[in-house]
């Protein structure tokens, strides 16, 4: 059972990747704790490259297979500034909104961060406090879908899926045998596999390969309709199903203040 401790070091080891990836962060660290575990430390405070954030826990929604935990991060910023604590929130939530952990056992989704309140004193230094909401999407057992991706000999690009559905379908054949009392048996012959899911479309070769083809494009899509796409489904156990697929449909959705989305259909 994933604990609070758990979480707290999942933020802890995000956090700390944040910091280690740009240089604004040079000489500056961040102490991280539970709401229950936040004591006053008259030396750490008076540290005025130390950022402090404490994690506050909200009542959880308990799902089959799911918890649905809601989170507050509150913030302290470094000493008499505000620029490098509200830098490395933001760039916490762009890189881990809708990002699983290593194992894939919780979602993460954030809000951006907004300030409560700059001038508080303390110990000998002013601070701002800032404040950030997200949700964790807990579930130990599911055996999701992590990701699809172009393969393209040895190297696999994923393509960002916001949905995804894999169907199989097996046509059966009945043969009913005439005056015998008895239950029919049925024999399959024909199994077809389709896979469905939406992208954000964007201005990269796989999108572009997408409207050459519906565009007619003999140049870039030479084969047109033919156009062989292999594409890797892999799931949270390590099962995958790696095949070509062509494309049978795409529809392009695009709405006012939305960005385009493309709603595509491969099989086999």
């Amino acid at each position: 059972m994933i604990s609070e401790e758990n979480i707290l070091e999942l933020i802890g080891k995000e956090m700390k990747s944040i910091l280690n990836s740009d240089n604004a962060f040079n000489g500056y660290s961040f102490c991280i704790t539970n709401e229950t575990q936040y004591e006053k430390d008259e030396e750490l405070k008076n540290q005025k490259k130390m950022i402090f954030i404490v994690i506050k826990y909200y009542p959880a929604t308990l799902n089959f297979g799911q918890i649905i935990m809601p989170i507050q991060l509150d913030v302290i910023s470094e000493a008499n500034k505000i620029d490098i604590a509200k830098r490395l929130l933001y760039a916490f939530a762009e890189t881990y909104n809708l990002e699983f952990n290593d194992d894939y056992t919780i979602k993460q989704y954030f809000q951006s961060p907004s300030v409560l309140s700059n001038f508080n004193e303390i110990g000998t230094t002013y601070r701002s406090l800032m404040t950030m909401r997200g949700t964790l999407q807990i579930s130990e057992n599911s055996n999701l879908i992590k990701s699809i991706s172009l393969v393209n000999g040895n190297q696999n690009t994923p393509l960002g899926f916001i949905t995804s559905n894999v169907s199989f379908d097996v046509q059966l054949e009945t043969q009913s045998l005439y005056n015998q009392d008895n239950i029919t048996k049925s024999w399959a012959r024909v199994g077809t596999l389709v896979l469905n899911f939406s992208i954000y479309l964007t201005n990269d070769s796989f999108c572009n390969k997408l409207l050459y083809i519906m565009a007619k494009d003999s140049v870039n899509a030479p084969d047109g309709i033919a156009t062989l796409f292999k594409l890797k489904v892999l799931f949270k156990n390590e099962i995958e199903i790696t095949q070509d697929f062509r494309l049978a449909n795409a529809t392009l959705q695009q709405n006012m203040g939305e960005l385009p989305v493309i709603n595509l259909t491969f099989t086999l």
